[in-house]
């Protein structure tokens, strides 16, 4: 398992990719929608910590505004 450090977006990305080439046959597809959405979910995790850590709430908690109005 990865630690939490390692993890980037572009390496999410990579997984989701190997994800979608190799396991999304073998999964229903509401479960390979679950693994897609949980990636999805990651990866907008990651960039609120990143914008926790580097430019405080503000834009955090905007960037998480839009992705609830998104759905």
């Amino acid at each position: 398992m990865l630690a939490c450090w390692q993890l980037s977006p572009c390496v999410l990305l990579e997984m989701r990719e190997k994800f979608r080439q190799g396991h999304m046959q073998d999964l229903s597809h509401i479960k390979s929608g679950d693994v897609e959405g949980y990636f999805g979910a990651l990866i907008t995790l990651y960039y609120i910590h990143k914008l926790l850590s580097s430019h405080g709430i503000r834009p955090a908690y905007e960037m998480l505004e839009r992705k609830l109005k998104q759905g």
